[in-house]
């Protein structure tokens, strides 16, 4: 019955797949929320669109999983396309039109690695909080990163990360409790938060440091030019 309600909601993707990002990117949180499956009590436990906020910046979690084997940071992604990127590029690459059509966008690793952060500083850094990035159409064949998976693989690698009996019942609740009262009191609307992001969009054109205000400055790495903050090494901020 569960599979079923999974082919049901694919199909439903293709329907919306060309229509608004928005609703894209909503499709295939549902998806990934229906194979999390339900909470039972001290055994898992789901919580879906969380704001963390931490130093004065604000990150929309998609979904937080909390079971005996750790507390999983799951970010969704429902791009279409090719996509080429690797785990400690800043951003990365969505082929459409049989090659005719590029996008950059930012690297779901690091992105989901600040949200990891800033939910440690909310739950304490004494648990496990494990990073996972699915893309719903199972378009990873050319991505270079441990921690993203596949919709179709997303349960078998949940099985494999974190380490069984890591979390007690009690813990398991507690947690949970502790993330929706957050979400419940959480000190910034979804409004606000998406006005922080254009907010950052805006100092990014203007070459300020979206993170302390600091000038971004042309350097030459490893990897390619890109631009970093002056105030490093106090800011570690970097845009390719």
């Amino acid at each position: 019955m569960e599979y079923f309600w999974i082919i049901l909601l694919l199909i439903v993707l293709l329907i919306i797949r060309f229509s608004l990002p928005f609703l894209r990117g909503k499709s295939g949180e549902a998806i990934v929320k229906m194979v999390l499956g339900k909470d039972k009590e001290g055994e898992k436990h789901i919580i879906n669109n969380v704001t963390i906020v931490a130093d004065g910046k604000s990150s929309q979690i998609d979904h937080i999983l909390i079971n005996d084997r750790g507390i999983f940071c799951i970010e969704t992604k429902n791009y279409s396309g090719r996509i080429y990127g690797e785990a400690d590029q800043q951003q990365w690459t969505q082929v459409l039109a049989f090659g005719k059509r590029k996008n950059k966008f930012y690297n779901p690793v690091k992105q989901n690695w600040t949200h990891v952060r800033r939910l440690s500083e909310v739950l304490g850094k004494d648990y496990p909080i494990y990073s996972v990035i699915v893309f719903v159409q199972n378009n990873i064949r050319f991505i270079k990163a441990n921690n993203v998976v596949g919709l179709w693989g997303f349960r078998r690698y949940m099985n494999t990360i974190g380490l069984e009996g890591n979390l007690t019942s009690e813990q398991i609740d507690e947690l949970s409790e502790t993330v929706k009262a957050f979400k419940e009191n959480s000190p910034v609307t979804a409004k606000e938060h998406i006005h922080e992001i254009k907010q950052m969009q805006n100092e990014l054109q203007r070459n300020s440091c979206p993170r302390c205000g600091g000038n971004l400055i042309l350097r030459h790495g490893k990897y390619g030019d890109f631009y970093g903050c002056s105030n490093y090494p106090n800011c570690r901020f970097t845009k390719k």
